[in-house]
């Protein structure tokens, strides 16, 4: 008998499959997702090419704002009744610094409840609640009508959706009355598959590209007045099974080229945890670190044990000094301010796995 040697070409080997998503694949009630944002103004990037399997690198370390979600049970949350089909919900907290005068600012902590229904052909966005710890702000439900569709189901190379919005504001300011009436369109494709390499995992993923154009129309009402501004982004998500997006891109206001290389936003996941089980019920309470500073001293509560950075910043923006950068056990924490402070307005940042808080205060020498 002879033998025969069958040589295959390399490119006839399937190394890697294309992944496809299924309903099952959605994220689980009980996951905690962390992700880290570059504050860089400007990044080189490198967002690979269409098809696949390809490999994208962004193991490097990030620095900057951290962002923590945690998916919880829409029953017990404040906007249950308003959303009854949802299936899951994205809870997290924030806060933004906000002009009160000329020269004096405020910081405003909130917590945001984002609510999702699974279909048998797409993941939907119902709307969301945002909850402000300030009576400033009153709490708002808003409600996508019709829904957006978040991802389709299942997901797949060249998947595709579509998502339209619109909304008229009639704002007053002083004697001048003006309506400024909003649309955006959003086109999203599935068009790469492959590897992600983060600093702490490896994950299949697949690349869906987005095209976001939003129209701003604003009209005077008893003022001569009638601009109409456009914006238009490029974005790129990578999405894996049960964790949904593990890395974000966004390009520079303008572009056209969906090869760009300089990009404004640079998002990563550095940690997630959970899923499959029941949570604390989050809904029934607030997780935001409750910070204070009196008496020269920085005071604040955890609920859990984990990575904390505590920051001082200037009336600018400016990082003053850092108090601390490491582990705190859960339960009251103290820090004393430097003594070395010039007068002036500060602020304070808190970053914790269970959400950011920020807060003011003032030296006076």
């Amino acid at each position: 008998m002879r033998n025969v040697l069958v040589i295959i070409p390399l490119s006839m080997i399937p190394l890697m499959a294309q992944p496809v998503f299924t309903a099952d694949d959605v994220p689980e009630i009980g996951l905690k997702l962390t992700y880290t944002y570059d504050q860089s103004p400007l990044l080189a990037v490198n967002i690979g090419t269409t098809g696949g399997p390809q490999t994208w690198d962004f193991s490097r370390e990030v620095s900057g704002a951290v962002d923590s979600m945690d998916i919880i049970e829409p029953s017990g949350t404040p906007a249950e009744d308003s959303f009854p089909d949802a299936d899951r919900a994205y809870y997290r907290q924030g806060y933004f610094v906000y002009k009160v005068s000329e020269i004096e600012y405020d910081t405003i902590n909130y917590e945001t409840y984002a609510y999702y229904k699974t279909t048998s052909t797409a993941v939907l966005y119902l709307g969301q609640y945002i909850n402000y710890h300030s009576t400033e702000f009153p709490d708002e439900c808003e409600d996508t009508d019709p829904d957006l569709i978040s991802s389709a189901v299942p997901l797949q190379m060249d998947a595709q959706w579509q998502n339209s919005t619109s909304s008229v504001d009639t704002v007053e300011q002083e004697e001048f009355i003006y309506t400024l009436d909003q649309t955006g369109n959003s086109h999203t494709k599935v068009d790469a598959w492959g590897e992600m390499l983060l600093a702490q995992d490896t994950f299949e993923v697949l690349r869906a590209i987005t095209y976001d154009t939003t129209v701003l129309h604003v009209t005077g009402l008893n003022f001569p007045l009638d601009t109409t501004t456009t914006f238009t982004y490029i974005t790129y998500t990578w999405r894996a099974a049960g964790l949904g997006q593990v890395a974000l891109i966004r390009s520079e206001e303008g572009e056209t080229n969906p090869d760009f290389a300089l990009a404004t936003s640079y998002v990563v996941l550095t940690e997630h945890s959970g899923g499959g089980t029941e949570v604390e019920d989050i809904a029934s309470r607030s997780v935001v670190p409750d910070l204070g500073v009196r008496g020269g001293k920085v005071r604040f509560n955890l609920t859990m044990t984990g990575q904390v950075k505590l920051e001082v910043f200037d009336v600018g923006g400016r990082k003053t000094c850092g108090l601390f950068h490491g582990v705190l056990p859960e339960g009251e924490q103290v820090f004393d301010l430097p003594r070395d402070l010039n007068s002036g307005v500060y602020f304070i940042r808190l970053e914790h796995p269970s959400g950011t808080s920020a807060g003011k205060f003032v030296i006076v020498n």
